[in-house]
């Protein structure tokens, strides 16, 4: 917050700076249940459609003719050599490389592969988790659903979108795999049957413990239901039931710079475009 002081505020027009509100018990006894929550508070935080993003950020692509997409190629390696730099890439069976004024590694779940590629070590121990959620297509009653982040023990999320679409999510149901392999291993992101029936079910009962309003989502709402998944990345080496594990910390992250190369620890979705933002200044200004 001190950072941003002067900066002009763009939060979807609102103020990110406002502290949380805890909410008058009145207000809380209709959302959850008394048995669990002990206290809520309401805060600046918006929850964004990343579904829906994606294809605004594809059309944004496809339609910039400055931007070039190399669509069914792969970056197998960076190199750094008498200050350039240069990337080997794979599409198909063909191998290739090419040379760029600066090269910009903002993968996920690949980055640390291509960071050592280019010389450059994990600065501390990492993990990669795999974690399935429920995507609800068809909740007409998805105004009785708070948006809400369940923050302490296994902890739990739910978003309500505009398009009477709901997102679930249960830590300890949908976690399915943990590495701390340099790249994490081959996860299916898609399961069998059996295994999304048990996913689903797990979430749905562990989240209307806590919002009574889950156990009355129509049984068309649950048969819409998608169950899908995506890689987390976090800085640790122990899972969030450790309360000293460093995946609770999130704030040491940001761009790092090798010469012609860089490398974007995004941290989380939500910091991406400042840190885009952030490291095209510098790079335009050192040019």
């Amino acid at each position: 917050m001190e950072e941003s002081a002067e900066e002009s505020l763009d939060y979807f027009g609102s103020d990110y700076r406002e502290p949380p509100q805890r909410l008058p018990d009145a207000e809380c006894r209709p959302l959850f249940n008394e048995r669990w929550i002990t206290a809520a508070y309401r805060t600046a935080e918006i929850g964004i459609d990343s579904e829906a993003l994606a294809v605004l950020i594809r059309a944004r692509l496809a339609a910039d003719r400055n931007i070039h997409c190399h669509f069914g190629t792969s970056v197998i390696a960076a190199r750094m050599a008498s200050g350039e730099a240069s990337i080997e890439f794979k599409t198909g069976e063909k191998k290739g490389r090419a040379r760029y004024d600066h090269i910009v590694n903002s993968l996920w779940d690949g980055r640390l592969m291509i960071d050592k590629t280019a010389g450059i070590e994990p600065p501390r121990p990492w993990l990669y988790r795999v974690k399935h959620y429920l995507r609800l297509k068809q909740v007409n009653d998805g105004c009785c659903l708070p948006t809400i982040t369940i923050v302490l023990g296994p902890f739990g999320d739910i978003v309500t979108y505009d398009n009477n679409e709901v997102f679930l999510s249960w830590y300890p149901a949908g976690l399915k795999g943990l590495s701390s392999d340099l790249s994490p291993p081959p996860w299916p992101l898609t399961l069998d049957y059996d295994t999304s029936l048990k996913v689903r079910n797990e979430t749905l009962q562990a989240l209307a413990k806590i919002v009574p309003a889950v156990a009355r989502l129509s049984s068309e709402a649950i048969e819409s239901c998608e169950i899908k998944a995506g890689v987390i990345f976090a800085w640790g080496s122990t899972d969030i039931p450790d309360p000293t594990s460093s995946l609770h910390e999130r704030y040491s992250i940001g761009p790092h710079s090798f010469g012609r190369y860089h490398s974007v620890d995004t941290g989380k979705l939500t910091m991406a475009p400042y840190f885009g933002k952030k490291l095209a200044d510098w790079i335009l200004k050192r040019e």
